[in-house]
């Protein structure tokens, strides 16, 4: 999963979200943190988390590119990838799949309070670590 793009279209959206709603963020095209400098007050990520050859619905499949969906053959080589760079950060926020083993990477990565938030449907869809 090195050298991944993310594609303009997918920036120009987000700027467009970000300006609808009154927020003042940068963005940036990069893989991960690769090149971007910090600091950073908080790093938010919705990572591919689909394990390489699980099946999708058709729905999913037919709207989403393969490279926002599958991250490796667990699901988490890119959160593996992003815990090795958020290194002085006090606070991620990550969208998962696998909650429970997120969490335990999170937490191994130096982020002694791991947070588990579940989405409107009740799955546990979010690990927050704070330092």
């Amino acid at each position: 999963m090195v050298g991944i793009d993310v594609s303009a279209d997918a920036v120009a959206v987000a700027r467009s979200n970000a300006a609808e709603l009154g927020l003042d963020v940068d963005f940036v095209r990069a893989d991960l943190l690769d090149g971007v400098r910090g600091p950073f007050d908080a790093v938010l990520a919705n990572l591919p988390y689909v394990a390489e050859g699980s099946g999708m619905a058709p729905e999913i499949e037919f709207y989403e590119p393969p490279l926002a969906l599958f991250g490796g053959p667990d699901g988490m080589d890119p959160v593996r990838r992003l815990l090795e760079m958020v290194e002085g950060v006090p606070l991620v926020a990550l969208e998962v799949g696998l909650a429970e083993a997120v969490a335990s990477l999170v937490e191994h990565a130096g982020f002694p309070s791991v947070q588990i938030l579940r989405d409107l449907a009740g799955h546990e869809r979010v690990v927050v670590g704070r330092r």
